[in-house]
């Protein structure tokens, strides 16, 4: 558990550009994933694409600061990576039985 919080206390703590890199990162990951992948991880890659729009425009009056951005974005990963180690430890069971 301690990892999780750090994680994501991290990541609450980005600054703009950090979070923007980040986002930038993970984007050209999932898009650099062979197409058959690309479309189970659909919902990742959307989410992305969402943030990365949303710290694009958090210079307008109206949208979100980029704190608030980074939390979305922890919390989003935080849920992320518990589904992928809970899927990785089912698949890894599946192979030992």
């Amino acid at each position: 558990m301690y990892g999780w919080c750090t994680d994501q206390l991290f990541s609450r703590k980005m600054k703009a550009d950090e979070l923007q890199s980040t986002l930038d990162i993970l984007n050209h990951y999932f898009f650099d994933m062979p197409s058959h992948v690309r479309t189970q991880e659909q919902e990742a890659r959307t989410q992305i694409i969402l943030l990365r729009s949303r710290i694009s425009d958090s210079g307008d009056g109206d949208a979100d600061p980029p704190t608030e951005i980074a939390s979305i974005f922890s919390d989003w990963l935080v849920k992320y990576l518990r589904f992928v180690t809970s899927f990785m430890a089912f698949l890894i069971a599946m192979t030992l039985e």
